[in-house]
């Protein structure tokens, strides 16, 4: 039976499951009696600590800061271009195609991979997979993941470093991709400069 009660930071949780406060840590709070609950007088909400130079204009950061709120997250780098593509052809993925970007790319099913083939059971969660695309040759290598499981290039195993080529299979795990460069000789990213 469930026996919610209060920490001493406030958080409501269930004493039945946990000894101590799940979000902070803290002890259950000495818990007033029915008759204590009854007869006690409201309290007033304490009025909000006003942040130092109340009144003057506040940029954001300074604002978050005086509430205790989080601050902005810090601007992402923007994404490498997309280098090419793997287009899932057979199996959990089927349909669904993955970019690839400069330099390795990390196949697996966890969410921290640059391809991230969570739908496929049988695909490791970190590093089944490694596919680099070099850019000053502009060639795309396909490597051996970290994992104990292997993957396939046009059906052999890749124990060492394999060259890939446009229309190329790639087997992970339970599903058969088909390899699509963008960058070749045709395409480079280096006759567009970034912002122009």
């Amino acid at each position: 039976m469930a026996n919610f009660v209060k920490c001493s930071n406030g958080h409501d949780f269930d004493l039945s499951i946990f000894q101590l406060c799940p979000f902070c840590g803290a002890p259950a709070a000495p818990q007033p009696s029915y008759q204590q609950m009854m007869y006690q007088q409201p309290q007033q909400p304490a009025s909000p600590q006003m942040p130092a130079g109340y009144g003057m204009p506040l940029n954001a950061p300074e604002m978050a800061a005086a509430y205790g709120m989080p601050q902005a997250a810090p601007e992402m780098p923007a994404a490498k271009p997309t280098v090419g593509w793997l287009v899932c052809t057979k199996g959990p993925c089927c349909g669904k195609t993955y970019p690839l970007r400069e330099e390795r790319n990390f196949i697996g099913s966890a969410p921290s991979m640059d391809v991230v083939l969570a739908e496929d059971s049988a695909v490791s969660s970190e590093k089944h997979a490694v596919i680099t695309f070099e850019p000053k040759k502009e060639v795309f290598i396909a490597q051996q993941g970290d994992s104990r499981a292997l993957y396939y290039v046009n059906g052999e195993a890749v124990l060492e470093n394999k060259s890939l080529k446009a229309e190329d299979t790639v087997e992970i795990g339970n599903s058969v991709f088909t390899f699509i460069p963008l960058c070749s000789s045709e395409f480079s990213w280096k006759k567009y400069p970034k912002g122009e």
